[in-house]
């Protein structure tokens, strides 16, 4: 078993059904059986429940491959979690580790009025849009007026108030159905300065000239600071770094604000981290020639630099060849190797009638 992910769960996965349809010689088959209710019982299975035996091959797969590559986590795709008639064991054991809800439901909480006061600045129509926009949303975390501070505090630093300073709110609880909260808010809300963008610096940048970053932000010098901006523009730049295989990439914002002449300068500080290349590429459901011209042609094979765009330009030009819902992000497990900067990829194209086939069904 050569690969520590997607090669050595379907290795596992192969044995087990091979094992569940008989296929293996009486000495082995019986150890395995005691072997496997073992395991089931351990994580609070019936192997005699009635679940399917392909189900229990699933699961006693992803057991095998937990126990023979513990340096590694098992990986699977959301395809194959669907084909199961069962929790899957990640998620089985997700949910055994985490505490027992002891208190009750937080009731949602529906923001029914919204009143800006103080030094708004803002027209009418403006605070209209403002309070519209946050009382059509529900609540229902307990910190609830901090997050409703939060999104005020954004809406006017989207316009170009990057220093307001909103205050404590004032709340008056409405009549409401049973299980439901609804409720009144007035609030304060300083606009002060305007702020116009100076300019946007970088520092510790290397695979992108200042020039090209600088070119990702559709905010100009001059123009009034926006905030929605400013991350589009960083989500922008996290793209294209993506796509020269920087795939780990951060930048933190520093914000020089002058107000005497009411100008902020942004200065982005980046930590672009290692280049990642292409590793082992495993595609389960197709043919293994096949999938390797396809990989080829889509420009995804080991060495070459990771770029996510490749791995969604094999699942478009590949539509007629592959499940009708197969969608990159679902069916694909990357696996990344931080010490060899290399992503390995676990692709998981077959329907789930392939594995009745298998288990002959």
């Amino acid at each position: 078993m050569t690969h520590a992910g997607g090669l050595l769960f379907q290795e596992c996965l192969e044995f087990f059904v091979r094992w569940s349809s008989g296929l293996l010689p009486t000495a082995i088959s019986n150890f395995f059986q005691g072997s496997l209710g073992l395991a089931f019982q351990g994580w609070g299975y019936n192997a005699r429940s009635g679940v399917g035996m392909r189900q229990h091959a699933l699961v006693a797969a992803f057991v095998c491959s937990m126990v023979l590559a513990p340096a590694s986590s098992p990986q699977i795709s959301q395809r194959l979690q669907d084909c199961m008639a069962i929790p899957t064991l990640a998620e089985d054991i997700r949910q055994r580790g985490e505490p027992a809800d002891q208190g009750s439901v937080q009731p949602r909480i529906k923001l029914s009025r919204l009143i800006f006061r103080g030094q708004t600045t803002l027209p009418p129509s403006e605070l209209r849009l403002i309070a519209r926009s946050l009382t059509e949303q529900s609540y229902s975390d307990p910190e609830w007026l901090e997050e409703l501070r939060e999104r005020i505090r954004d809406a006017w630093q989207h316009r170009g108030y990057f220093e307001v300073v909103v205050g404590d709110p004032l709340v008056r609880q409405l009549p409401a159905a049973p299980g439901e909260q609804r409720a009144a808010v007035s609030i304060s809300v300083d606009a002060q300065q305007l702020y116009k963008l100076r300019r946007i610096a970088y520092v510790h940048n290397t695979a992108f000239s200042s020039a090209e970053l600088r070119s990702f932000f559709p905010i100009e010098d001059g123009d009034t600071v926006d905030t929605y901006e400013l991350q589009q523009g960083i989500e922008t730049m996290r793209k294209a770094y993506a796509e020269k295989g920087f795939i780990n990439m951060t930048a933190i914002p520093e914000f020089d604000i002058d107000d005497v002449h009411s100008t902020l300068t942004v200065t982005l500080d980046l930590d672009e981290g290692k280049q990642f290349r292409f590793g082992q590429i495993t595609v389960h459901g197709m043919d293994p020639a096949l999938a390797e011209k396809l990989l080829h042609e889509s420009g995804v094979e080991k060495g070459t630099i990771f770029d996510p765009a490749l791995v969604s330009r094999f699942f478009e030009r590949n539509r007629d060849m592959l499940p009708a819902d197969a969608e990159p992000f679902r069916d694909t497990v990357p696996l990344m190797d931080e010490t060899n900067g290399t992503v390995d990829l676990i692709i998981d194209v077959f329907q789930c009638s392939q594995l009745n086939e298998l288990n002959g069904h």
